[in-house]
């Protein structure tokens, strides 16, 4: 089970290093521009109690021999401030749900089990795979650069996208591993895409995290967020050494 949950994880792990990760070499001031763009990312967070939407989850690669490798997730989601949350994504071979009640974050895992644990107060452990909209969500400032060195942040030429001009934001670090972040803003400010291409020695991977059919601060009562694990499952409890 250790074996499977570091290869099913490991995707996670690693884009989350690519998002957050702080590179010593660079400086984290950000020019003007892009400085006022991070502020309207963050001011459409804040702006955000609720929020349900459909979600897409797809990591792009090459095997050893350059075959096309393509892992696609597709889900539902609904959040509510400060740590509320029910995601449900489905492979063809797995599905995973993530959900909180405001006192425990559950997550499935394969083979019939589940682990259940704290949640945090303003829900930032709350996630899947490497869908970092989901982040920013709880975590409003994510994106916020400090007065250490860290990321690199930018901003690109806009994109289009089912006739909605986006803006982009870049983060690109080269440590822990060598990345690329395009966050992508719509016109409302709120980021509803983010593609990370992490650069390796043999090949890149790319991760895109999607949400589709948004609904911004709906309705959602507290209980639409109780949850109990599949009948029949068991809670797995993580080996210290590999927590």
């Amino acid at each position: 089970m250790t074996r499977r949950l570091a290869a099913l994880f490991g995707a996670a792990a690693l884009i989350s290093c690519a998002c957050v990760g702080a590179d010593p070499a660079v400086p984290a001031k950000p020019d003007a521009k892009t400085e006022a763009l991070l502020k309207e990312i963050s001011a459409g967070a804040a702006s955000l109690q609720t929020l349900t939407a459909d979600i897409v989850l797809t990591q792009v690669s090459r095997d050893s021999s350059g075959k096309l490798q393509v892992v696609r997730y597709n889900g539902a989601m609904r959040l509510k401030k400060p740590n509320l949350a029910i995601i449900v994504v489905r492979s063809d071979t797995f599905s995973q749900t993530v959900a909180s009640d405001g006192k425990s974050l559950f997550q499935t895992l394969p083979g019939q089990f589940y682990t259940e644990g704290p949640v945090d107060a303003q829900g930032r452990n709350i996630n899947v795979f490497w869908a970092s909209p989901i982040n920013l969500f709880f975590n409003t400032t994510m994106l916020s650069p400090t007065s250490k060195p860290g990321p690199v942040f930018g901003v690109a030429p806009p994109e289009t996208l089912g006739g909605r001009i986006y803006e982009i934001l870049t983060v690109s670090s080269q440590r822990p591993v060598v990345s690329v972040t395009r966050y992508y803003v719509s016109p409302e400010h709120l980021t509803l895409k983010a593609v990370t291409t992490v650069r390796q020695a043999l090949m890149d991977i790319q991760f895109d995290a999607t949400l589709l059919n948004v609904r911004v601060n709906p309705p959602l009562a507290d209980s639409d967020f109780a949850y109990t694990p599949p009948a029949g499952s068991s809670r797995y409890v993580i080996p210290p050494a590999t927590k």
